[in-house]
């Protein structure tokens, strides 16, 4: 198995994440690499990605699986020449079995830059000092056998880690995976508090980690004053 970290980038970032799963296979398909197949009477490629990113994001950490037996460098090569505009393979290694992405990687990294300098620090301080942190979401409910929309108000500060910078950039540090955090919906909330909703934003996800330790739960990482000793990047591994 070969582990691919890729780049997607504008205009790639537009992709919604079952493009982004036709397009590896197709690519794949073109650059003649050997992917084993599933058996039974629909196989399939044994191709595995990191969780979706939210369409519009872009990110420079995102990761695939590929079953095969050519080596890292045969895939890199042949790979890298059949896929769109916006999508580079940044590295490869080989690997025993399937990561399982969507369970070992719990956190990632995003960096925000503001189309003019706001000062959010304050309200990031007060964040972090704070023990809860609501933010509204949209839910598609039912009535009467018709769905509709409906605003509903969630606790999401077990979901941010770490928050930083100041004048027109910032870091993220957020949960992802199966207690995902949206960077996205988070600056627009922060920019709403600062009274500056209008104000564009472009948001990259930089870096994934995960667990050092499994036996630690995500939902009490935020309470960990020193996240390093807990997290590690998935690079390193």
């Amino acid at each position: 198995m070969i582990i691919l970290k890729f780049e997607k980038l504008n205009p790639a970032s537009f992709m919604a994440h079952l493009d982004v799963m036709r397009c590896f296979n197709m690519a794949l398909r073109r650059a003649k690499v050997k992917v084993k197949y599933s058996t039974g009477f629909n196989p399939h490629m044994l191709v595995f990605f990191s969780s979706p990113l939210a369409v519009g994001l872009e990110s420079r950490a995102e990761y695939v699986c590929v079953d095969t037996n050519d080596s890292a460098e045969v895939v890199i090569k042949n790979l890298s020449k059949t896929l769109p505009n916006g999508i580079k393979i940044l590295s490869a290694k080989a690997a025993v079995n399937n990561p399982n992405f969507a369970s070992v990687l719990a956190v990632a990294r995003y960096e925000v830059e503001l189309d003019k300098e706001i000062d959010l620090k304050p309200i990031l301080d007060k964040i972090l000092s704070s023990k809860t942190f609501n933010m509204d979401f949209e839910k598609m409910v039912k009535d009467r056998g018709r769905e509709r929309k409906e605003i509903v108000s969630k606790d999401v500060r077990d979901r941010i880690l770490d928050l930083s910078g100041d004048g027109k950039k910032y870091n993220f540090l957020l949960l992802c995976g199966n207690l995902n955090l949206r960077a996205d919906k988070l600056v627009e909330c922060l920019l709403t508090e600062a009274n500056n909703s209008q104000v564009g934003y472009k948001v990259i996800k930089t870096e994934a980690f995960m667990l050092k330790n499994k036996k630690d739960k995500l939902e009490d990482l935020w309470l960990i004053n020193k996240l390093p000793s807990v997290l590690i990047s998935f690079d390193e591994i």
